[in-house]
């Protein structure tokens, strides 16, 4: 249910997000001028990948270990060496790793991230790493479009402004204010997990393998090069 919450949370400030830049900050304020129309496609293009790539990671399974799997024989008949998980009494492949929080074992484990209300794994990594590539550069985009436009605004309230300040004025500004304010916080925290996930990428590791301290052992993923097949 906690999981479920912080979708709910995240579809919000999304929709907040949208509704604030693109209302507020391009048609109030630069309406359908070349700018407007630049700023407007340019926004577009962002959010839409960005809740894509979101959906895409919260919805798509990242895989489970398949019913009956068993680790390769050796010439003599006998399992190669693998993991047997206790909790689900089967084997797990390789990089597999149980989760607790799902009550699985997932292939490719990452980990167990409540914003998207499941783990990140072997076929949603990808689009959690597309989510949050998208998310730092929105971040960025509303973070400056929104400043330059408080910006303005206060010089021109400050200029033409006689007596109390009317609701409406009162209202964007607290409006653009907390734009700015959690667009700066996920263009923190989604640019801080692309560091370290781009840093995991380019050493073909997991980021429970990188706390564990091990790397993939399979040969011949480990043939394929150190770029190559990271999702």
């Amino acid at each position: 249910m906690g999981c479920h919450c912080l979708l709910i949370v995240s579809y919000f400030f999304m929709i907040l997000n949208y509704f604030t830049v693109v209302y507020y900050g391009i048609i109030q304020w630069l309406r359908m001028s070349i700018w407007g129309w630049i700023n407007l496609l340019t926004y577009h293009l962002f959010f839409i990948l960005m809740a894509w790539c979101y959906t895409k990671a919260c919805f798509v399974h990242p895989g489970t270990t398949p019913p009956g799997w068993e680790p390769k024989r050796g010439p003599d008949g006998k399992f190669v060496p693998a993991r047997f998980c206790k909790k689900c009494n089967q084997w797990k492949p390789p990089r597999a790793h149980h989760c607790s929080m799902c009550g699985k074992c997932i292939l490719r484990m990452d980990h167990h991230c409540p914003w998207v209300g499941q783990c990140v794994g072997a076929y949603n990594h990808k689009f959690f790493f597309q989510f949050l590539v998208y998310t730092t550069i929105s971040g960025t985009y509303s973070c400056i479009f929104l400043g330059i436009r408080s910006i303005v605004g206060l010089r021109a309230v400050s200029q033409n402004h006689e007596g109390a300040l009317e609701a409406s004025q009162i209202l964007v500004g607290f409006l653009l204010g907390l734009g700015i304010l959690y667009s700066f916080f996920f263009l923190i925290a989604a640019g801080s997990l692309i560091s370290w996930q781009w840093e995991i990428f380019t050493t073909n590791q997991t980021t429970v393998e990188s706390y564990m301290q091990q790397r993939y052992l399979d040969p011949e993923e480990r043939a394929r090069g150190r770029w190559k097949h990271i999702y």
